[in-house]
């Protein structure tokens, strides 16, 4: 079981202490349990006059900015702040788990501090990285990206600038978390830049090795990462264009097709070549979603896909990935392939399959379900797999009949599967050991990806309104797809759709079908489209049917981050 954020976030500003006046006294700390507390004299402690301790004759013990004995009574501590003032290069961390080996890349120095964040990749961060699809993920985060830390440095410095960003994602708006989050972030940025730098160069040469080619990838995966972990979008801009960026290498060099378990293959990376494909995967359907294109790897994926009975959780989360994102084409996704070197098939063709493999993966999803021998992680992501496959149904109907009857005979298929995600997240806690009402950020389909279409494909006003509720109690981050700026986006557009009910249609257009509160028509219901501003922030324009058939601008609304 990895630590929880408590138990790390206490190793980490125990360091923050300043009554230790001997370089030699930080030893003694590492020779004692983690609850042995800081043994000092009297003359070295200093209690500022803080009456947060006294309760049960517990006293402060000055490990600013978080007390741990104050931590461990729900207590909020006055002991007056260091304000950062300790230089953290000079600063031995005691490790939550001891190191046997060096955690850095040959030839390639570090520093304490890096040790530091390194011990919080490998004891917390990973762990989180994994998501709730633990079985798929797990040996991938947890030893392979380790693995790849030790042998190439632009993975070692991405490594720990992700880590840093990920842990200053979960801080909250006290002002000494903000402080420490200022740390994390120069900390971050620079491990980020040096990364840049080992990748210019190692991309420099004439010809690229297997190692060098999953070097480029898995960083680039990792730069996403960085960037969607700040919660800003101006740095989502920046993670799509390393998407952008990625995808033409991965075409180009097929990287799929360089398998190390192929026969004859004489690759031997040191990550799962299959589960890094897959985390591509991922990555490219989301960009594909996220600009309105058609999902180009579609078709190779649906043609790797397997017939057999599927023999774990993990092997039916990996091909329905695809099935997921593929739900565009039942819309008649408008946009083609960017790239013209990929042959896409037919879209009638692609569609038709489309359908042959999900009634397949249903057929072998309810057989594994029957199963008894789950375990409890297993179960969770099972109850995930069907809430996905569940809605999966509605789109595909809405799509192919978008009438007001279609939408009346899902009215109870919405609010059951907003209870079962509701579920579903207050089980994620004890299941996953996360903290819900913090970030939650993995490189996996999560709950946020049912809530958030919902909310849109629903028309009752009281349904959307608690998927808003969920969205903001429980602040996931479905990748690129930031769940508080989407959150705000659907309010404005439940908003604007309700009001637009005042407006009436003229008679030479239609006639308005709405039901106040339970159905918008389609004159009155809202499309949106994003748009990135240079300066930072990004801009949300709302139009709805009267909108597009007056070809008039629509509502824009902008979001900016201070």
């Amino acid at each position: 079981m990895p630590p929880t954020m408590e138990q790390a976030n206490s190793n980490l500003q125990t360091t923050q202490c300043r009554r230790f006046k001997r370089q030699n006294q930080w030893s003694n700390l590492h020779t004692r349990g983690e609850n042995d507390g800081p043994q000092r004299q009297k003359q070295d402690v200093l209690l500022a006059g803080t009456d947060a301790p006294l309760a049960r004759r517990i006293k402060c013990d000055e490990s600013k900015p978080f007390c741990r004995r104050c931590l461990s009574l729900g207590r909020t501590c006055k002991y007056i702040s260091t304000n950062g003032l300790i230089d953290e290069s000079e600063v031995v961390i005691p490790l939550e788990q001891p190191l046997h080996v060096s955690p850095r890349p040959k030839g390639v120095d570090s520093n304490p501090r890096e040790t530091q964040i390194f011990d919080l990749l490998r004891t917390l961060t990973v762990h989180q990285l994994i998501g709730p699809f633990g079985q798929t993920y797990q040996a991938f985060w947890t030893v392979d990206a380790l693995l790849a830390t030790q042998a190439y440095p632009a993975i070692w410095h991405a490594s720990l600038a992700l880590s840093a960003m990920h842990h200053r994602m979960r801080l909250g708006k006290s002002e000494a978390d903000q402080l420490l989050a200022k740390q994390y972030y120069t900390f971050s940025l620079t491990q980020y830049n040096i990364s840049i730098r080992h990748l210019v160069d190692l991309t420099s040469k004439a010809h690229l090795s297997y190692f060098d080619k999953e070097t480029v990838l898995f960083a680039s995966i990792l730069y996403v990462g960085i960037c969607c972990a700040q919660r800003n979008t101006k740095d989502t801009k920046q993670a799509i264009a390393h998407i952008q960026n990625m995808l033409p290498l991965f075409y180009r060099w097929k990287f799929w097709e360089l398998s190390p378990t192929s026969p004859g293959s004489s690759h031997t990376g040191r990550l799962h070549h299959d589960t890094l494909v897959q985390i591509i995967q991922y990555l490219e359907y989301q960009f594909d979603e996220f600009s309105d294109n058609f999902p180009g790897g579609l078709s190779r994926d649906l043609d790797r896909a397997s017939t057999e009975p599927f023999k774990s959780v993990a092997e039916a989360y990996v091909e329905y990935v695809p099935l997921h994102y593929g739900t565009w084409i039942c819309g008649g996704c408008p946009h083609p392939r960017r790239d013209d070197e990929l042959q896409v098939r037919p879209f009638r063709d692609v569609k038709l399959d489309y359908a042959r493999r999900l009634r397949s993966w249903k057929m072998r999803f309810r057989t594994l379900e029957r199963r008894a021998e789950f375990e409890r992680q297993d179960l969770h992501s099972i109850r995930l797999l069907r809430l996905l496959c569940d809605f999966e149904d509605i789109p595909r109907a809405l799509y192919k009949e978008p009438k007001t009857e279609t939408y009346w005979r899902h009215q109870h298929k919405f609010e059951r599967l907003v209870d079962e995600a509701e579920a579903l997240l207050q089980e994620a806690e004890g299941v996953m050991d996360l903290d819900t009402s913090s970030p939650v950020f993995s490189y996996s389909v999560n709950v946020c990806s049912v809530l958030r279409p919902l909310g849109i494909f629903c028309c009752n006003l009281r349904v959307r309104r608690r998927v808003i509720a969920l969205l903001k109690r429980y602040p996931q981050r479905d990748l690129i797809w930031d769940g508080t700026l989407h959150t705000m986006f659907l309010e404005a557009r439940v908003e604007l759709e309700q009001g637009s009910l005042m407006r009436p249609v003229k008679e030479d257009d239609g006639v308005c079908g709405c039901v106040d509160a339970m159905f918008v028509c389609r004159f009155h219901r809202c499309s949106g489209g994003y748009n990135f501003l240079e300066a930072g922030g990004v801009e949300y324009t709302l139009r709805t049917g009267l909108d597009r058939e007056q070809n008039k601008p629509g509502t824009v609304i902008r979001v900016t981050w201070d």
